[in-house]
């Protein structure tokens, strides 16, 4: 039988890291779509 052991401390960190991760790429996506308006149509 398989354990599973989680550490709230670390999950929570990881979901921080995710969270900018998504931020970063969220913002690259509006710079590259504001640099190039016929993209949007």
């Amino acid at each position: 039988m398989s354990f599973l052991t989680a550490y709230p401390e670390m999950l929570s960190a990881a979901a921080v890291n995710l969270e900018s991760i998504g931020a970063a790429m969220s913002a690259g996506n509006a710079a590259a779509e504001a640099a190039n308006p016929a993209a949007a149509i």
